[in-house]
């Protein structure tokens, strides 16, 4: 009997360590929790990117090249909406509202009538708009759609449609102008090209948890 209340835990110690452990878990678990966060934004981002750039494909096949959808349109408007109802033949829309007066139902925000925008089957939201004078079209995915923006980073996510080559890209391969104005425009094309939302510790590309410097090259990560 005295040798096994030599090898017992007393209520004291046992409490010490429920504590330690306690301590370590209060410390750990938000940077789990944000971690898995980023990862399903990038997940989701990635998916809806793929996606577009396999309807405007598919569109295509049925249509003609993208750059040649415009010829009887006389204005951006027209040539917008165009974009809009075509890609929507070929993607699981919940809700069009490729009029300016519902716009701010599909993306939260108040849009003219140079937009065209809808919410797609996983909640998230697109927008059009266009510069086709300089043969681009801009989308912007609002992944959390109209109702929800997070903090950083903030919807909408920039890409640009070729309308020359039907490639859509995105943007912001100035990583720079990420770094310093945490702009998620700019920052699209990081979260695409390192599968990382790491450019939200902006300060100049410095990482706050480490000495890291981000430079879009050597180093893509923070972890």
């Amino acid at each position: 009997m005295s040798k096994m209340k030599n090898k017992a835990f007393t209520l004291a110690e046992t409490l010490i360590v429920m504590g330690i452990i306690g301590v370590v878990a209060a410390l750990t678990l938000p940077n789990l929790n944000s971690s898995t966060g980023d990862k399903e934004k990038v997940t989701h981002l990635m998916k809806i990117y793929t996606n577009l750039n396999d309807v405007i494909g598919r569109a295509q096949a049925v249509y003609g090249p993208v750059g040649e959808w415009f010829i009887n349109d006389s204005s951006d408007t027209d040539r917008i909406k165009r974009m809009g109802n075509r890609l929507t033949e070929f993607l699981k829309v919940t809700k069009n509202c490729e009029n300016a007066s519902n716009h701010t139902s599909c993306t939260g925000s108040t849009l003219g009538n140079s937009y065209y925008s809808f919410i797609l089957a996983d909640g998230a939201s697109v927008r059009i708009n266009g510069d086709t004078a300089g043969s681009r079209m801009f989308f912007g995915i609002y992944l959390g759609g109209p109702t929800k923006n997070y903090n950083w980073p903030n919807d909408p996510f920039l890409f640009n449609l070729d309308l020359n080559t039907g490639i859509l890209e995105p943007a912001g391969q100035n990583y720079q102008n990420c770094f310093s104005y945490g702009n998620n425009g700019n920052c699209t094309a990081w979260v695409i090209n390192n599968g990382n939302f790491d450019a939200k510790y902006n300060s100049g590309g410095r990482c706050s948890n480490s000495s890291i410097i981000l430079d879009g090259v050597t180093n893509t990560s923070c972890k």
